[in-house]
Formats: C-alpha cells, structure tokens, sequence
C-alpha cells in the first residue's frame, strides 16, 4: 500500500506509545509497518528532496500534531510520552481521530487561526496535502511555509524552557543578548554585548553598546518563566526604577511568558525612557528572522518567465 498520510497515523501513533512509557519517536515506526503491512518498498521511499523517507517524515508529523493536541508531551528533545487525553482517546474505538476531531482542542483551533498558542498543549493545523482544493499553489506553499514556521516557534520556546529546566539558568540571557546583537545592535564590536552577573545584577540582565565608546547603551531584563505566564505591571514597573537606578534611557525587557494589558499600558506611557516588551511569541519569530539559534533546512526558489527575455522590444 501507498505510505499512509500523516492524519492517517494519528490513532497508530498513540497505539504505539499505549504503555506510557518514554520512547524516542521513531520507535513507532516498527509498529506502524507491522500493523499496516507496509512494504521494504514503501518503507524506503523518499520525499522529493530525495534527504529523508517519507514514512519517517509523516510519523514525525503526526506524532508532533497529537502532541500538539495535548495526547503526547516531549520528556526531552525526540522523545514521546502518552498523557492522560491521549490514552483516553486511544482507549476509546468509537473516536474517529482525524483533523476534524482534533478542531475539538481550543489550542488546535488557536493555532488554525494563526495565533500563537500559549503553553505545550497547541496544535497545528492540518498539513498542505490536506488543504483545500480551491486553494492555489503559490497559496498551498504560503500555507505550508507559515505552518513550518509556527511549529518553529512552539519549538524554540520549549528547547528554552527545557535549558532552564536542567539547570541552566544563565542561558537565556545569553540568547537575549546574542538576539539583540543578531538584530544588529552593537554589531561588529568585540565585547559590546555582556551578560551581568548573575547576583547583585540590579534587575539588568545584560547590556549591548551600541557604540565603540558606550555613550548609548540598552538595558535588558530577561525572564524565563513559564510560556502560560504573566509578567505584570509591578515587574515592568520595577525594570523601569532599575533603569533610572542606572542613568539608563533605553530598556529592553524580554520573557518567554506574556505581558498583560496594565504591563504594555505601562511601556506606552510618556516617561523619560524608551522602553520596548517582547513576549514569548515574538521573542521566538525574531530568533527565526535574524538566524538566532536555528539553521535553514531548505531553500526554494520560485521561478516565472523572463518577459523581457522573450519580448524585447
């Protein structure tokens, strides 16, 4: 038989993993080939990229959807556990698990609609294969690409929170700083960009000059907490006395979290300081757009006809 769409290994994928125990994700695949019968042949297919089987690639994508859905959760990078929901839906037969289903999720419907989901428990939507017919090409692709993109961002904020949960504290800032430099704030300056000691450091987390002689400077606060959080008003409020507390006209307070209407409201009053929040989401779409921690896969360039080519004059 043909290699099974993504949607299609939704159920198998949480059969395989029924026993609740920790498994790397590519232990569903001897049972997905057993329990479909697939082929040698069907199994070393190869998507067009001609890198990677395709079976292996419509695993991972399911497993990364269900888990999205809030049926499986990642221990540790590559790894999968079954949760309660999942071995709830699993144990139930009447349950037909398909993308329809999935629309059952608050966080699946979050995702469709384009916002970031808050927290692990998020889906994505349904992949290109399964778009609608009445969209076009160019529209399937812009689809894909946003979608690639989102799952991207859900990512990068759980490998943050998984460094802070083994005990790695100052990581963060560090990225913070390094982001900061990445958009090109005190570019091409050894030393411009440091990282304040962990105690003692008075509500700054790092420092970048913007330039060679340190006469502008921004101040970072980066918190780390939990991707459902809120950073509230009183936090903002007290990154702003660190400011003043250090003759500083620019802060720049980062969080993984979220900031609250009273927090941002606060940022947008007139005062003395330029102050910008960035939350989680926006925090993760930056370290995509300038290369912070992440590596292109795959380029694709899109090509039309020339017309000045074949209509000269």
């Amino acid at each position: 038989m043909a290699v099974p769409r993504h949607s299609d290994l939704y159920r198998l994928v949480l059969e395989a993993l029924r026993d609740g125990a920790v498994h790397h994700w590519r232990d569903c695949v001897p049972y997905i080939v057993e329990k479909l019968k697939l082929t040698p042949e069907d199994c070393q297919k190869m998507l067009p990229s001609g890198r990677r089987p395709m079976l292996f690639d419509r695993v991972q994508w399911s497993i990364t959807y269900v888990r999205q859905a809030g049926m499986v959760v990642y221990p540790k990078r590559g790894y999968c556990q079954l949760t309660e929901e999942g071995l709830r839906v699993v144990n139930d037969a009447s349950i037909v698990l398909d993308d329809a289903y999935m629309m059952r999720y608050d966080g699946f419907v979050r995702f469709k609609k384009g916002n970031k989901p808050q927290g692990s428990h998020s889906a994505v939507v349904p992949a290109p294969e399964q778009a609608g017919t009445d969209e076009t090409p160019v529209e399937r692709m812009n689809s894909a690409y946003e979608e690639l993109r989102r799952v991207l961002e859900s990512e990068i904020l759980e490998e943050i929170m998984r460094k802070k949960d083994a005990g790695d504290f100052v990581f963060f800032e560090r990225l913070v700083v390094d982001l900061v430099m990445a958009m090109g704030y005190g570019s091409n300056m050894e030393g411009a960009g440091v990282v304040t000691k962990p105690t003692g450091d008075g509500g700054i987390d790092g420092i970048v000059s913007e330039d060679k002689l340190g006469f502008n400077k921004i101040y970072i606060q980066a918190k780390c907490w939990a991707l459902d959080s809120t950073v509230g008003s009183p936090d903002v409020h007290q990154f702003l006395g660190a400011l003043t507390a250090n003759c500083a006209s620019k802060g720049l307070f980062i969080t993984t979290g979220r900031f609250s209407a009273p927090a941002l409201k606060l940022a947008d009053l007139p005062h003395d300081k330029k102050l910008v929040l960035v939350d989680g989401s926006m925090l993760a779409k930056l370290m995509i757009e300038h290369s912070v921690g992440v590596s292109p896969v795959n380029h694709y360039v899109v090509k039309r006809i020339d017309s000045d080519y074949f209509n000269p004059n």
